[in-house]
């Protein structure tokens, strides 16, 4: 048979340091715990933080995409209007210019003799 170890019973001053050490072991690992959930808290608000971020981003980005939708229709609207008012100018202008108003009298001016022809035929039509 194998002889049994014989344990001695530790010193108190053993005993002290065995203590300190578990202490310090216990204090380590609570160290460790602590660290661990702090840098997890701030994970955690730093991913909010970029989430947030994002959110406004987007908004920010839906806002000047409804402005510049915005100003494009407004400048379609404004092109639309132009065009519509130099038509109608033209249109005035060219009711007041007497060679749209008096053909026949234009052509004959002009010389162009099948104008004029062709304009003295409507007219007696």
């Amino acid at each position: 048979p194998d002889p049994v170890p014989v344990v001695k019973p530790l010193t108190k001053e053993q005993i002290e340091k065995k203590r300190i050490k578990e202490e310090k072991a216990r204090d380590a690992r609570e160290a460790e715990e602590r660290e661990t959930a702090e840098r997890e808290i701030v994970q955690a608000k730093e991913a909010k933080r970029a989430v947030i971020q994002e959110s406004v981003q987007a908004g920010i980005q839906a806002k000047r995409q409804a402005e510049t939708d915005m100003q494009d229709a407004v400048s379609q609207l404004r092109t639309e209007k132009n065009a519509r008012l130099r038509e109608e100018r033209y249109a005035r202008e060219m009711a007041c210019a007497w060679p749209y108003k008096m053909r026949l009298h234009a052509a004959a001016l002009e010389g162009d003799v099948a104008a004029a022809r062709r304009f003295l035929a409507a007219d007696t039509d």
